[in-house]
């Protein structure tokens, strides 16, 4: 599968986020099935990104939290959410 990245994914309201949170967010938009559901195992993604087992937990919790940018009562709430389901 692959997945569409926008300028803005990178100056939109995930600017700070820091870079293992981008490359979280990269693998997942690569990886997900037709649906849009994806598995994400944060001692896989150490060793493929090359990053801490903190740091991607750390990143997997923040892309599952609510993106402040988003209007609340909105159906898609999460980074992740707001990207794929929102956007096709």
């Amino acid at each position: 599968m692959y997945g569409k990245v926008f300028p803005e994914m990178y100056t939109g309201s995930m600017v700070g986020a820091g870079c293992h949170v981008f490359a979280v967010w990269g693998y997942a938009l690569a990886s997900c099935d037709e649906k849009g559901c994806v598995e994400l195992n944060h001692r896989l993604l150490s060793m493929l990104l090359g990053a801490s087992v903190d740091q991607m937990q750390e990143a997997i919790e923040y892309l599952a939290q609510a993106d402040p940018a988003v209007p609340k009562g909105s159906r898609c709430t999460t980074w992740w959410a707001t990207h794929w389901e929102c956007s096709r």
